[in-house]
């Protein structure tokens, strides 16, 4: 239910969210119920677990959190970020991968990415800050693919101190903004005239700039 409804506060046109967010009743009902149902549920988790003793299961994230005395408010928010963040992110990229290279003009990069898979073991045989220079292809379809199909509708920031954004904006602190993923990648101001195009060899030729 939170998923669904944090993509339909993101396709809203015009999106309410960012003149008003409570002029949005889809913004209203992610914030002010299910949300706090999410949070509620979570915390009644942690609460049983906590009044587990000898048969609590350490093998666990959560029995771990408990086992080193976190607080209920940060291990809820490990949570969150673990279920939410750290794995519908991750099913959505995927899911958008398979589907962008499996379609006939992008086979040559599907190739590509199993014939680098097999030469290194499917990574397994790379060292994590070796990963870019060794499977550069690998890793240039994933940032393309985040690029096209970013697995969050929108981010969300608070402003720490005053200010101005884009020299244009008046900012005070507190004040609360969003910005599109989704947007930002296909901006022909950053992307170039062929900002829609899945090409991963963008940042093969010029991981740093994108090759734009």
């Amino acid at each position: 239910d939170y998923l669904e409804n944090i993509v339909a506060l993101a396709n809203e046109i015009p999106p309410l969210w960012q003149i008003s967010p409570r002029l949005s009743p889809t913004y209203v009902k992610v914030t002010d119920v299910i949300l706090p149902q999410l949070r509620g549920l979570v915390s009644e988790v942690i609460s049983a677990r906590r009044l587990e003793t000898e048969k609590r299961n350490r093998a666990d994230l959560l029995g771990l959190l408990v086992e080193n005395e976190f607080n209920d408010a940060d291990i809820r928010s490990i949570l969150f970020d673990v279920v939410i963040a750290g794995s519908d992110t991750t099913a959505s990229t995927t899911t958008a991968a398979l589907y962008i290279l499996h379609q006939p003009q992008h086979a040559h990069w599907l190739t590509a990415a199993r014939n680098e898979a097999i030469a290194t073991n499917a990574g397994k045989s790379v060292r994590l800050e070796d990963l870019r220079s060794q499977m550069p292809i690998t890793v240039g379809i994933a940032r393309e693919i985040l690029r096209l199909f970013p697995p969050v509708p929108f981010v969300g920031r608070t402003a720490t101190s005053n200010g101005t954004l884009a020299e244009t904006y008046p900012i005070t602190t507190g004040d609360v903004f969003c910005f599109s993923p989704w947007f930002l990648g296909r901006d022909p101001n950053s992307w170039g005239s062929n900002q829609t195009a899945f090409n991963p060899q963008r940042w093969i030729f010029d991981p740093k700039n994108r090759g734009a």
